[in-house]
């Protein structure tokens, strides 16, 4: 995000390009004389329009494979349902036959 905050930990003349670009939350992450890289578990937030609300009220399990891409996230079903759903609460499916064994 552009909007890091900046920190010169050492404004001496003789010591430069030591500056640190922080992340907002978030976000997490920090660069040493340049841009942070800046990530973010999707499913860690709490909140009412965030993945880990989403997934959690509807009482599945939220994922995101990779934290440095944004609304890659998703829910996933609880055993012994099975299903998940890119961005949204998954369509649950329970198959009594695997789950039962009855045959």
């Amino acid at each position: 995000p552009a909007d890091q905050t900046c920190e010169d930990p050492d404004t001496h003349p003789d010591k430069t390009h030591d500056w640190v670009c922080t992340c907002p939350a978030p976000y997490a992450g920090r660069g040493v004389g340049a841009a942070a890289e800046c990530t973010v578990n999707e499913c860690e937030h709490d909140c009412a329009h965030c993945a880990g609300s989403t997934c959690s009220d509807a009482s599945q399990t939220c994922r995101d494979p990779d934290v440095t891409n944004d609304g890659d996230w998703t829910c996933e079903c609880a055993a012994p349902q099975t299903g998940s759903a890119a961005g949204k609460p998954a369509a649950c499916e329970l198959d009594e036959c695997v789950v039962k064994q009855i045959c």
